[in-house]
């Protein structure tokens, strides 16, 4: 992605914006939906397709580099689409539906429902309000499973197959102990980055480092200082040095970390 995408959510519109923060284009699909256009999350395709997470129309909205919307998937499945990663591997594409506790499978050509993963429960393999995926080149699928406190790990080389967890405690105060993790990234190698709620009550965030491979914590990243408030987007950037840009959904900005 050479370009991080800023959810506007109350704008209803995706904005693509540039490494100086200058928006470079819009995207509203307003145009016959049902209700409101409500973008979650967005994946972009290696053909620069824009998979975008529409929560409120309950599907997955394809368009174009210019906006122009191709078609749309997953409305007789999905019910609250809030996350959406397209596996490298397979290229399949994978969307979180935090009501309904499971993930869904699309073909990325033509949106067929391909299968589910995953069920409400606190077992392995099930779901309590998950809220985003990332996918890693190997073919794992890391989901924030957030009512679990935990990040769970499939193998969609072995069918999608739950094959561990990371940070599972329920109790955010001390170092690497998930309490309601938010988004992730993958940086290079084995990085993964997590936003996580410290203490909801004093709305305290943070954002987390770990070891995909062995889920091993390695540090927090911010400070108190920088003062998270709902970070709802995290991504990396293409440019050298490699940054990682979190979108702060509390303050309405950006902030950008050397890694």
């Amino acid at each position: 992605m050479s370009t991080p995408l800023r959810r506007m959510r109350r704008n209803f519109r995706v904005q693509v914006i540039d490494k100086y923060g200058c928006c470079k284009k819009i995207i509203s699909c307003e145009r016959g939906r049902k209700f409101w256009f409500l973008p979650e999350d967005v994946a972009v395709s290696d053909d620069n397709h824009y998979f975008i997470a529409d929560k409120w129309n309950h599907e997955i909205i394809v368009t174009d580099d210019d906006g122009k919307v191709i078609r749309c998937f997953g409305e007789r499945d999905l019910v609250s689409p809030t996350g959406i990663a397209i596996n490298p591997i397979n290229s399949n594409v994978y969307v979180v539906d935090t009501y309904n506790n499971n993930i869904q499978v699309y073909n990325k050509h033509d949106g067929r429902n391909i299968k589910t993963i995953g069920c409400r429960g606190d077992g392995e393999g099930q779901l309590h309000d998950p809220l985003q995926i990332a996918i890693d080149e190997e073919g794992k699928l890391f989901v924030a499973d957030c009512g679990n406190h935990r990040i769970q790990v499939f193998d969609s080389l072995l069918n999608d197959k739950y094959i561990y967890s990371i940070g599972r405690n329920g109790d955010g105060d001390g170092d690497g102990l998930i309490y309601r993790p938010l988004m992730l990234a993958l940086g290079n190698d084995t990085d993964l980055y997590v936003t996580d709620v410290k203490d909801e009550e004093k709305l305290n965030f943070r954002l987390l480092k770990f070891d995909s491979k062995s889920g091993r914590f390695i540090r927090r990243i911010d400070c108190d200082d920088d003062k998270l408030l709902w970070p709802r987007g995290i991504a990396f950037t293409n440019s050298k040095p490699r940054t990682l840009i979190v979108s702060d959904w509390g303050h309405h900005c950006f902030k950008e970390y050397l890694i």
